[in-house]
């Protein structure tokens, strides 16, 4: 009897000690995921610097036109600004830019252009597995109560949800749960809707529907 006692007692702090070293292993993978993505969005960050860098020094476009650049960047990240947009769009800025120098920057823009779709990708597929992995069993029943309320507050926006008092890891993990990619207000707005006859990318605000709907 008292050998069975013990081998009980030995085998019950056995699972308490490998649960431990589970639950322990669960949230290490869970902070090395969050973590991870966090500094994938950086690098997205800084190569959409990059991408602004080289083209207000190759076109001389002061940093005062930045908030212009925000509002385009989506089109160029996505390759969806047509040259001739985008010559005009600098050509606003410098009157005096050349046609031949535009041409040698849209080479540079194109690499930057492929480095930051790269980082997007990589942040949303750290993104991907970090869902998975926190919503897969046996993961799943080791999942700390931060994360659960990040599940929760999935639905809200980021605006409602900086209104709350969220504990710090809650937070971050809602930011890796609610990640988008940089995308056009065109590209969300055909996912959206499922349609996509615009083929203009700068129409005007009356639009010529005889035109459009001869495309379709």
């Amino acid at each position: 009897m008292k050998k069975t006692l013990i081998t009980l007692g030995v085998l019950i702090v056995v699972l308490i000690a490998v649960s431990f070293f589970w639950d322990m292993s669960v949230d290490n993978k869970e902070i090395d995921l969050r973590k991870q993505h966090y500094a994938q969005v950086d690098v997205c960050k800084t190569s959409h610097d990059a991408m602004w860098k080289v083209i207000a020094q190759d076109a001389e476009i002061t940093d005062k036109y930045k908030q212009d650049f925000e509002e385009i960047f989506p089109k160029i990240a996505n390759n969806m600004m047509s040259d001739e947009a985008m010559f005009q769009w600098m050509a606003g800025f410098n009157p005096e830019y050349s046609p031949d120098l535009y041409k040698e920057l849209m080479k540079t823009i194109k690499t930057e252009r492929s480095k930051f779709k790269r980082a997007q990708d990589i942040a949303i597929d750290i993104s991907r597995e970090y869902k998975a992995y926190i919503q897969k069993k046996p993961a799943t029943w080791m999942i700390n109560n931060d994360i659960l309320e990040a599940l929760e507050y999935k639905k809200y926006s980021l605006e409602e949800v900086e209104q709350l008092s969220l504990a710090d890891n809650t937070y971050e993990a809602y930011l890796v749960l609610s990640y988008k990619p940089v995308l056009s207000t065109k590209t969300n707005d055909v996912f959206k809707t499922g349609l996509d006859d615009d083929v203009k990318l700068f129409g005007n605000k009356e639009v010529d529907t005889s035109k459009q709907d001869s495309l379709r």
